[in-house]
């Protein structure tokens, strides 16, 4: 549990009290040392007594207002970081602010993303390479990372503001320790480094990461299917 990740949840106001209450079992599992939890649907629909259809509607609402970001993993719960407190910057997702969701922005997130821009279709301007350069990054490889992990995601990411989510990606990127990911640098930036798959997580794997790896990681690659 991380009080410190529990205590900001507690402070942020929501409109919708099961999404909250979502966010508390979250923050209730977060590891500090990794940044990140981990817990099951069935554990988050236990513990908040709604049903687990309830509860994956309440993680996409979370994740498209960005207070979420959720990582898949193969025949794996999904891994979940928090964008509440420091590592929130207040331009990170409009309309939303860095003490909580204004009283008319909940509603919207049910709605299509009119007005938003989706990450699969957004590119990088001037300042956002900038920016990612400034802080020590490649710009092109935060990009990368960004849409393969949309990609992963159904390519479903939108925002109001592209640019604040790249910047604070890059933010949290830059100062998160190193754990279990490759070396910021290059085209392998942020791509979780793994030793080897076996067959079945190859074939499972989407057409872009196949191609990432086998330009980048081939030795990732089976054998059987080289």
């Amino acid at each position: 549990m991380s009080i410190q990740k529990l205590s900001q949840v507690m402070k942020t106001s929501f409109p919708d009290p099961i999404a909250k209450f979502v966010m508390v079992v979250l923050a209730d599992h977060y590891n500090d040392s990794t940044g990140t939890c981990w817990p099951s649907i069935d554990t988050l629909a236990e513990v908040t007594g709604v049903s687990r259809r309830t509860v994956i509607r309440k993680l996409k609402d979370l994740e498209a207002a960005g207070y979420i970001i959720r990582r898949k993993r193969f025949n794996k719960t999904d891994i979940y970081e928090i964008f509440i407190g420091d590592n929130l910057t207040r331009d990170t997702v409009s309309p939303l602010g860095v003490t909580g969701w204004h009283t008319n922005s909940y509603g919207t997130l049910n709605k299509k993303k009119g007005g938003k821009i989706k990450i699969s279709e957004w590119q990088l301007d001037d300042e956002c390479r900038q920016y990612a350069k400034d802080k020590g990054l490649s710009p092109d490889s935060i990009l990368d990372s960004i849409r393969l992990w949309d990609e992963q995601n159904g390519n479903k990411a939108a925002y109001a503001s592209p640019s604040a989510f790249f910047k604070n990606w890059c933010k949290r990127e830059a100062e998160k320790p190193q754990r279990g990911y490759s070396k910021p640098t290059g085209d392998n930036f942020g791509v979780a480094q793994k030793k080897m798959f076996n067959a079945d997580e190859w074939d499972a794997l989407s057409d872009t990461m196949k191609r990432y790896y086998k330009q980048n990681r081939p030795s990732a690659i089976p054998e059987a299917r080289r």
